[in-house]
């Protein structure tokens, strides 16, 4: 063998059959039209508009439980989500006296976000839309928003660098979608420029010629009374109901009115697609690769980058929750899509092509079968959530101080936090005020 040529067989090892290459799985145009008839997506408005809205979680409401725990007979998924997003809020921390503007930064690993992540329907919505039919989509980990009355949350912005959309077309099939969990109204939801997204390029020039640059966020003087004449588009709010998820484009600008008039609470799933040979150099949109993906789920901490691809660093958690639980049993597919399979084995593919191909009756068996599994495992998970997090926190638990009728427990602050040189901190000299530099880098989030 030193001496002959390689052969193919040198590569089987202890195999003694050669396997046949896999043929990649793929959804053609008109799987995509079937899955938007059998998903209730009304195309037409999706390609003029830039956004649906579909329905999609309104079984966590109706869906019951029917394991063997007696205690939880008729608890539903919607329940247990509710009453994480009190938990989580009840740990949430003020730092440095600054709002958070609604959003809930230290919930990423909730039994509702996992279960959201890992839904086989949801998953379908983004194979029906996604503009390059990939169907190898992966879970972005991010945290979810808890607005109450007051918050102030009006904002403008788009999720992509209008000049890099314009000249390279840089992350324009990585549709984003969200979960509501509460019946939105007109004045009180997100807002989008209806149609915008096929402007992009002429409204790049016209900041260009104001002498205008646009990130991600946009200010007044960016979209003014004459552009909405010029690109026939204004500010519309798109309120969604309980269940409802809203998908748009990414280039699709989006916002809201502020402050909140009500409450509010919605969760991002991120799907994101698989480029590559599923290696470890697979990259995954603009955010990184799968392994970063990978990692971040296993141990269900923050990912190494953000969304815009950028240092995550403002809305990471430094340690996983403590009390999370992760959510496992709900499939091949529901598997791979929080990375703890590959999209190219055979059992994912096998459930793929029998939701994104497949008869009706099918899919429709499918799916409530899939749906009974979650919410049993759910709510079963819910229970070992409320233990660890008592276990873990004593008498500062949100569940303990629940059943004793006790507010949320102060927050753990440093107990001389004015006090910097207790922590080995000086002033800067004078001559070296307002240098960044002189205090040791940047002071980000301060």
């Amino acid at each position: 063998m030193t001496d002959r040529p390689s052969r193919p067989s040198n590569s089987l090892g202890p195999y003694k059959l050669r396997p046949k290459d896999a043929e990649a799985f793929s959804i053609s145009a008109d799987d995509q039209a079937r899955l938007c008839t059998y998903l209730g997506i009304d195309r037409e408005a999706w390609n003029q508009v830039g956004s649906v809205t579909v329905d999609c979680f309104n079984w966590w409401g109706t869906e019951k439980y029917t394991g063997t725990h007696t205690g939880l007979a008729g608890k539903t998924i919607l329940e247990v989500v509710l009453e994480e997003f009190d938990m989580y809020y009840a740990h949430l921390r003020i730092i440095d006296k600054k709002p958070n503007y609604g959003w809930l930064r230290n919930m990423y690993y909730s039994l509702g976000q996992q279960v959201m992540r890992q839904d086989p329907k949801y998953f379908a919505i983004y194979c029906a839309l996604r503009p390059d039919q990939n169907t190898n989509l992966v879970s972005y980990p991010y945290y979810a928003k808890y607005i109450h009355k007051g918050d102030d949350t009006f904002f403008r912005h788009i999720d992509l660098n209008i000049e890099d959309l314009a000249n390279s077309h840089r992350g324009a099939n990585m549709i984003r979608g969200t979960v509501s969990l509460d019946n939105e109204k007109e004045d009180d939801c997100t807002m989008i420029l209806p149609g915008m997204h096929k402007h992009i390029k002429e409204w790049n020039e016209v900041l260009t010629a104001r002498g205008l640059s646009l990130d991600h966020r946009i200010q007044d003087s960016m979209f003014t009374s004459e552009d909405e004449k010029r690109f026939n588009t204004k500010w519309t709010p798109q309120p969604c109901q309980m269940g409802q998820v809203r998908v748009t484009l990414p280039h699709l600008p989006h916002g809201a009115s502020g402050p909140a008039k009500g409450e509010r609470r919605t969760m991002l799933p991120w799907f994101c697609g698989l480029h590559g040979d599923h290696g470890d150099r697979e990259t995954l949109e603009v955010i990184g690769t799968w392994s970063d993906l990978y990692a971040a789920h296993r141990d269900m901490v923050a990912t190494r980058l953000s969304p815009s691809g950028l240092a995550n660093h403002y809305g990471a958690i430094p340690f996983a929750f403590p009390a999370a639980v992760a959510l496992h049993g709900l499939g091949d597919l529901s598997d791979a899509l929080v990375c703890r399979q590959r999209h190219d084995a055979f059992a994912v593919v096998w459930e793929k092509r029998l939701l994104l191909t497949g008869a009706k009756t099918d899919v429709d068996t499918f799916l409530e079968k899939w749906r009974k599994t979650a919410v049993n495992r759910v709510c079963e998970g819910f229970e070992v959530v409320k233990r660890a997090e008592m276990k873990i926190f004593g008498a500062k638990s949100y569940f303990y101080r629940k059943a004793n009728n006790l507010p949320p427990a102060d927050s753990d602050d440093d107990p001389n936090p004015d006090d910097d040189q207790a922590y080995g901190f000086e002033e800067p000299e004078a001559e070296g005020e307002g240098d960044i530099d002189a205090l040791g880098g940047r002071w980000d989030g301060c």
